[in-house]
């Protein structure tokens, strides 16, 4: 199956500091990759890249033959993020948390008045209908537990009807019960969507569990690319091995 997304020698720095080295790896669709590395590994920053939040010094992020770039960001509504911290907007409902998800696909003017199409809501509604989320359509974000909250994040990512799904340590709030949660159904719209996703992880556990496959960064570089049922205890050391710059 061909790669619905490619990223090819993506570099990046800040100041002195390299935070990516010619980063190149690809996502087929259906796909569910676990990104593993310690902190300042450069996770973060390759999504912001690949998203257009952040302009890359180097290299390319495409989906399909589209040249993602910050003139060009998310691909056009095609690639979507999860956030640690959810990014939900406290004092407006569920449904409208996740209508936000329609804004690259409607008028200004009609996302700032929240005149959103009968179409967009019943999109909204069916999001909210795959997370466990619909009965809840009508609260204010805010009333809404941590596990809650990342599901209407993971609602209002589908609601852009997305080819890419990144996930930007989506669990690091989470308490184990409720992380094992949010890993099984990203990894079921990988599956039932077609989407790919790929997601920063801490726990090599739940990378094993969930992923298909592993992809690890350290200092800016991928040091391992393998399948999930390969990542054993020698890679993982290798992986977490810190220098002094790290």
């Amino acid at each position: 199956m061909s790669a619905v997304l490619r990223v090819e020698s993506m570099s990046k720095r800040f100041g002195e500091r390299i935070a990516l080295a010619g980063v190149s790896f690809s996502l087929r669709r259906g796909e569910f990759v676990g990104l593993l590395g310690p902190s300042g590994a450069g996770k973060s920053t390759l999504f912001r890249c690949i998203a257009g939040l952040e302009r890359a010094d180097s290299g390319n992020a495409l989906l399909g033959e589209q040249v993602l770039s910050p003139l060009h960001r998310h691909g056009g509504g095609r690639i979507a993020m999860v956030f640690q911290q959810f990014a939900l907007v406290d004092r407006l409902s569920v449904l409208d948390n996740v209508l936000a998800g329609r804004l690259g696909a409607v008028p200004a003017w009609r996302g700032v008045l929240r005149r959103f199409s009968h179409e967009d809501r019943m999109l909204a509604m069916r999001c909210l209908e795959r997370v466990s989320m619909l009965d809840y359509a009508q609260q204010r974000a805010d009333r809404l537990s941590g596990g809650q909250k990342q599901r209407v994040a993971i609602a209002r990512a589908l609601a852009q009807k997305p080819d890419v799904i990144l996930a930007d340590e989506p669990i690091a709030s989470l308490d184990p019960t409720l992380a094992g949660g949010i890993l099984d159904l990203l990894r079921s719209i990988a599956k039932s969507s077609d989407v790919a996703v790929i997601c920063s992880l801490h726990q090599l556990s739940f990378a094993r569990e969930y992923s298909d496959r592993v992809i690890g960064i350290r200092a800016g570089e991928i040091v391992l690319d393998c399948d999930a049922s390969s990542l054993d205890d020698e890679a993982a050391k290798r992986l977490y091995r810190l220098n002094a710059t790290e």
